[in-house]
């Protein structure tokens, strides 16, 4: 079971971190890079890279959209399906670093009658077994 994590810039970061830990040197953590080169790009914040390739939005902007809802609740979605969902296939190992995550932050956001949904999403999408 998922611990419960209330989700904000940390547990971002600690998530993405426990994705690239799980990637088999896939994944990467980027800062002020360009999408899809090392090339500096200033106005970039702090995103993951597949293969060398931008993957969902910056964290910081995860975190900015939790504030501006006022709620992380519909930011996980968006989450799940921007940086999770594509890993299903290309990357199981950081797919379930990252599901293990997100069900922890769901615990901590949503209530206790739309749990079982959360985790659904997950449930449906499980990597195939090899």
């Amino acid at each position: 079971m998922a611990q419960v994590t209330m989700p904000d810039a940390g547990a971002l970061r600690g998530m993405a971190d426990a994705m690239v830990a799980a990637s088999g040197s896939r994944l990467s953590v980027a800062r002020n890079e360009a999408d899809d080169t090392v090339e500096p790009e200033p106005e970039a914040a702090t995103f993951l890279k597949l293969d060398g390739s931008r993957l969902g939005r910056d964290l910081e902007v995860y975190a900015f959209m939790a504030t501006i809802h006022g709620s992380w609740e519909p930011v996980l979605p968006d989450m799940a399906e921007e940086l999770v969902l594509p890993l299903r296939r290309e990357c199981p190992g950081a797919y379930a670093a990252a599901v293990d995550a997100l069900l922890g932050m769901g615990r901590a956001v949503y209530g206790a009658d739309r749990q079982e949904a959360w985790a659904d999403i997950f449930t449906e999408t499980a990597p195939p077994a090899h």
